[in-house]
């Protein structure tokens, strides 16, 4: 079975939200950064809507993938962003082109 190698995630955000949905998205980047098995995390704002944040994510494993879905900052993070998102994220796993 293939695993994704990358982890594309859309959050459309409530125009009255953008600074407290930035704040949230910023710390969960800085904190799954340090997670074992990342090998990359970042979150990107759409320089076309501002209201749009991307995220992407790459893990070494399934393995450190589950577990960084259980942590406690990832946690705190899905109960923060979601009175600011105007619809439910958009999650892609991503499978290498070659």
């Amino acid at each position: 079975m293939n695993i994704p190698s990358a982890y594309i995630c859309t959050f459309v955000i409530k125009p009255e939200s953008v600074e407290a949905a930035r704040e949230v998205l910023t710390t969960l980047d800085l904190e799954s950064t340090k997670e074992p098995g990342c090998l990359y995390y970042h979150v990107l704002q759409s320089a076309s809507d501002p209201n749009t944040f991307t995220s992407l994510d790459a893990w070494a494993n399934e393995s450190s993938l589950q577990a960084y879905a259980r942590a406690e900052h990832v946690i705190r993070a899905v109960d923060a962003i979601g009175p600011h998102l105007a619809t439910a994220p958009k999650f892609e796993p991503q499978y290498p082109a070659n």
